[in-house]
């Protein structure tokens, strides 16, 4: 294989991670070296598969905090100068950084992503490009549902069942949710909690929302969105909620710790979990 395949095979993998954009104004394969720079510690999977295949390349990766992130990245972009040679980022932020013109053209050589477009959702596409049409970023995955996800272990040692439709039944409605995240945060002395954080609450109840902000020129409020707001505050309040940041480094460790009960998901969060946890029963011999 040859380096400039190599590289290709790279960000194919990060993509198989998160959403993902490539970044370089001089060729890695001259300098032997990598700078990468992301938000979760999922990337330190994928360096290290590829520095199995690539051992003469150096890898550096930086993580930056997901409430700094955006920021920082934006701004070593616009100044051309510390600018990573690939990075992650999630898609709500892609428009704002697509366009910067500093981002590399993801159809030329070594690249070539033009071979792999056809194998995509049409959406996916468009959104890979620029205003101008020009592939900026690359991602792989459609996700048109998601789902309401639990540890096995877990729900058998505090629900006495991981069986999934006796488990549907126990968490079948909000109530129910919270009374057994009370319950579990106090047999686990604080250990475990039924969520993550309130992200669970809004995505479950964003699917219910029926009117947009704005409707001819005024803000409207969808009840819905009140509703998500006081259940999120009373999760809170009965300790519901483990209080992780989304994408930070311990929310996506608690995946393999095993610290959270329940994660709702579209399916693209189910692979990364599903991955977590392979690599947890790997690491343990099973």
């Amino acid at each position: 294989m040859t380096k400039s395949n190599s590289l290709f095979v790279f960000l194919v993998w990060l993509m198989l991670i998160v959403v993902l954009v490539g970044c370089s104004s001089s060729s890695a394969e001259d300098k032997k070296e990598l700078r990468i720079w992301t938000f979760t510690d999922e990337a330190k999977y994928a360096v290290e598969k590829f520095q199995e295949a690539n051992p003469d390349i150096k890898v550096d990766v930086l993580f930056i905090n997901n409430d700094n992130y955006v920021k920082k990245l934006m701004s070593v972009l616009q100044v051309e100068k510390n600018v990573p040679d690939v990075f992650f980022v999630e898609k709500a932020y892609w428009p704002q950084i697509r366009e910067i013109p500093r981002l590399e053209d993801l159809s030329q050589a070594p690249y070539n992503a033009e071979e792999i477009l056809d194998q995509q959702y049409q959406y996916i596409q468009d959104d890979e490009k620029d205003e101008e049409g020009i592939i900026r970023g690359l991602g792989y995955q459609g996700t048109p549902g998601g789902a309401f996800y639990y540890r096995r272990d877990l729900a058998k040692e505090y629900l006495g069942t991981d069986d999934p439709e006796e488990v549907s039944k126990l968490i079948s409605s909000w109530d129910k949710i919270m009374d057994i995240g009370e319950r579990v945060v106090e047999e686990s002395n604080g250990e475990v909690h039924a969520l993550a954080n309130w992200s669970d609450i809004g995505s479950v109840e964003s699917s219910n929302i029926k009117e947009p902000w704005v409707v001819d020129e005024k803000l409207v409020i969808d009840p819905v969105r009140v509703e998500a707001a006081e259940l999120a505050k009373e999760a809170r309040e009965r300790k519901v909620l483990a209080n992780y940041e989304s994408w930070g480094p311990a929310w996506t460790a608690s995946m393999q710790q095993g610290t959270v009960m329940f994660y709702a998901m579209p399916t693209w969060h189910c692979l990364m979990f599903l991955r977590i946890m392979l690599l947890k029963q790997l690491g343990n011999g099973g």
